[in-house]
């Protein structure tokens, strides 16, 4: 008779109500599928999801740098063009500088760590397009830009210096020719962490006896900080202290220590080996605090910091074009609003630009989202 059979199928289907997780599909014992469609409790979310949370602190901290990164720049045009003198504008400087290209280079180190297992032609095709590409373009635009209007710039640079750029990168974008000699030879290397951090620990002692403040000086003294980033990078990605305050906290009295042995009187002395402590603690510190502040600014700095490669290659043009306009407007400002007005300018019109090209369907032509 039929009614075993039927009885049997249907035992199997209730079992695997209560066994199986919702929408889970199988095949009874007669091979019909079936998708259920039950009350229970809903799925766990997807790994993705649960990491989500975890890493956008990382955004936050690279929003965080891109801010130090802008502020920088338009504290030393100030200086350049003489509108910020006096000693306490130089402290600022050493003390930024201290710890926030570090910062940048260590956060970079995390993100080729999670990479670096990739074959090397896709590694090498992958640099090419988020670094070299906008190296070579923005370098070209922002070189004839300055060339152009070398009498109302700071910058120092000519038209015969957009031919070297292949050897001596110009301005900031040093950073994107040391990154990408960085994540080459750390693919050399096969992501060794030893080898990489014995290579960076070597580096960074050669720094103090080369030329100071030269694209060499920069490289070498900054390796340290990409070795670190790209070594522990499963550890930094998965760090979240319970005491996140005290951590940002003690960082923050770490670096004043470590701001008593760096040699202020040295031009460069953020390039020495003895501004290592305020390097690693200061860059703690910005970590630390992109974890550890309210959801709101948590949620605007990692806007930023996804959009830190357009507000990277943009942002001297956008802050120096509106601090020239200021000086020929003949518009009358103190030192510290030519900062907060070039600051917000050199953040939200590369956003700007960027968003707009996104629109157009652009953006990554101008190399302005990695």
């Amino acid at each position: 008779m039929p009614y075993p059979h039927r009885l049997r199928v249907a035992c199997t289907y209730a079992s695997a109500i209560t066994c199986y997780p919702r929408e889970t599909l199988f095949k009874s014992e007669i091979g019909i599928p079936f998708t259920l469609q039950t009350r229970h409790k809903p799925a766990p979310p997807h790994i993705a999801d649960m990491a989500e949370p975890r890493t956008r602190w990382l955004d936050s901290a690279r929003g965080a740098g891109a801010v130090l990164v802008v502020v920088g720049h338009v504290e030393r045009g100030l200086t350049g063009a003489g509108l910020a003198e006096g000693e306490a504008f130089q402290r600022f400087d050493l003390a930024l500088y201290t710890f926030h290209m570090p910062l940048f280079f260590l956060l970079a180190g995390i993100n080729s760590g999670r990479s670096i297992d990739r074959s090397w032609l896709i590694l090498l095709r992958r640099k090419i397009v988020t670094i070299i590409y906008p190296y070579i373009l923005w370098s070209l635009v922002q070189g004839s830009v300055v060339a152009v209007m070398a009498k109302s710039t700071t910058g120092m640079h000519n038209w015969h210096d957009l031919l070297l750029i292949a050897w001596r990168p110009m301005a900031q974008f040093w950073f994107l020719y040391a990154l990408f000699v960085y994540s080459i030879g750390a693919a050399v290397l096969r992501g060794n962490a030893v080898l990489i951090l014995a290579i960076g620990m070597i580096a960074v002692v050669a720094a103090d006896h080369v030329h100071p403040g030269s694209p060499i000086d920069l490289g070498l003294h900054h390796m340290i900080f990409f070795g670190v980033g790209m070594a522990f990078s499963r550890r930094i990605i998965a760090w979240c202290p319970r005491r996140i305050l005290w951590v940002a906290g003690a960082a923050a009295a770490v670096w004043v220590v470590g701001w008593q042995i760096v040699p202020h009187g040295q031009r460069f002395a953020y390039l020495t080996v003895r501004a290592l402590p305020c390097a690693f603690a200061g860059s703690v510190c910005v970590m630390a605090a992109a974890q550890s502040v309210g959801v709101l600014l948590q949620t605007l700095l990692a806007w930023l910091g996804k959009r830190a490669m357009a507000i990277f290659v943009f942002h001297i043009l956008a802050a120096s074009g509106v601090r020239i306009g200021l000086v020929l407007a003949d518009v009358s400002l103190s030192a510290s609003q030519h900062m907060i007005l070039g600051t917000a300018c050199g953040l939200a019109l590369p956003c700007a630009v960027q968003t707009i090209a996104e629109r157009l369907g652009i953006a990554r032509v101008l190399a302005l989202k990695a």
